[in-house]
């Protein structure tokens, strides 16, 4: 195999690996908007997806991870957990964490985000 052919193979494994990734988050996604979450939690829960950029590895936790954040600028998620693993960077505009929300059966739905 030649070197073209092994990176063409390279980035059909990374692809193959990003869409299964995808599928696993919208899977856990579509759990939670089906009543882990009022209509309106949900919503402001997209926005905040949204807004974080970057988002992935989406997972159902028992505890959340990182600091209590209260936020009044979503109108029903009046807060969440932040654990910010990169605060910064090297261009010091770069932020890179988790965050957790609460869900109505106790336990929290997790993503890592990246901006």
């Amino acid at each position: 195999m030649n070197d073209e052919e092994e990176i063409k193979k390279s980035w059909e494994e990374i692809a193959k690996t990003e869409k299964e990734q995808s599928d696993k988050d919208a899977f856990i996604l579509d759990k939670v908007a089906k009543g882990l979450l009022s209509e309106g939690e949900f919503c402001d829960l997209e926005i905040l997806i949204t807004e974080s950029d970057d988002t992935s590895y989406y997972s159902i936790e028992n505890e959340p991870n990182g600091e209590y954040q209260e936020d009044y600028d979503y109108r029903f998620l009046k807060g969440y957990w932040v654990n910010q693993t990169t605060n910064g960077g090297y261009t010091g505009d770069e932020y890179a964490g988790t965050i957790s929300v609460k869900l109505s059966n106790g336990k929290y739905f997790q993503f890592h985000y990246s901006m």
